[in-house]
């Protein structure tokens, strides 16, 4: 990579990361904005590489994506009950318009948007979930996810490039390797650690198993966002950040941590 890439990749970087931890700490409005944001444009670089953009299945994806997690937010209350039959409304609305546009070709439209919805709006609706614990917001929920996974990725790619030696899945992702997975799954264990020192409503033995959980999950999230960009054969999702590509190359391992996380406080507390 050249110097300026470099440069440009770490500039761009450091300007995403501060907007994401300034709306996460400032207010709960402020990081449901930027999640509304985030997973509508993962939603429309999803539908960009799959092929299968339409004005319909755009309306679809970003109705119900907005439907849902406003639902979960609670940020409109005489809302929320009805968020599930307006979803599944929208679906039966949806439906009904390709069958008659398409006829025997249906799935070919079906699919993918309704795969998407499962794909990267239900993971953001467990973040926000998870991110408003009763009436009174805590920003450093949504930021134990975020710097799990930053510290995950990270320290993957640290340790990956000094002790890499054994490739992880070389037909996916030609770069990741186990030594680089094992040290970013040993850091952020202990980033997990670290942030329940400091933040004791984690819980220590939660801290470090949400490290390491997050990890494997984070790294399934990656090399899943990379089969579905092979297959499409696409370098990346988008342009939207110089240097990385789209909100979907950043977002793939977030997508697979959120719920994990999720379900992790949901079953185990």
């Amino acid at each position: 990579m050249a110097k300026n890439d470099v440069y440009i990749r770490s500039f761009s970087g450091l300007i995403f990361v501060a907007i994401v931890v300034c709306a996460t700490v400032f207010s709960f409005a402020t990081l449901f904005v930027i999640t509304l944001f985030i997973s509508s444009v993962c939603l429309v670089e999803f539908l960009n590489i799959r092929k299968t953009a339409s004005f319909i299945q755009y309306t679809f994806v970003h109705t119900n994506n907005a439907v849902l997690i406003t639902a979960a937010s609670g940020i409109w209350p005489a809302f929320t009950p009805y968020a599930i039959p307006i979803s599944i409304a929208i679906f039966l609305i949806y439906f009904t318009v390709q069958l008659f546009r398409q006829g025997i070709d249906i799935m070919q439209t079906i699919v993918d948007p309704v795969f998407a919805v499962f794909y990267i709006t239900l993971p953001f609706v467990c973040f926000i979930l998870f991110s408003k614990q009763g009436e009174a917001y805590n920003w450093q929920r949504p930021l134990l996810i975020f710097i799990l996974v930053w510290a995950s990725d990270t320290f993957a790619y640290v340790a990956g490039r000094l002790f890499g030696r054994t490739y992880l899945f070389p037909a996916l992702s030609p770069k990741k390797t186990v030594e680089g997975w094992v040290g970013g799954t040993l850091l952020a264990a202990a980033a997990g650690g670290i942030m329940a020192y400091f933040w004791p409503f984690i819980g220590m033995f939660n801290g470090i198993a949400l490290g390491v959980l997050v990890s494997l999950f984070g790294t399934m999230g990656d090399l899943f966002e990379s089969a579905l960009k092979r297959n499409a054969g696409v370098k990346d999702t988008g342009k939207i950040l110089p240097g990385h590509g789209g909100l979907l190359d950043r977002f793939d391992a977030f997508i697979f941590a959120a719920v994990i996380v999720y379900a992790w406080y949901v079953f185990v507390g």
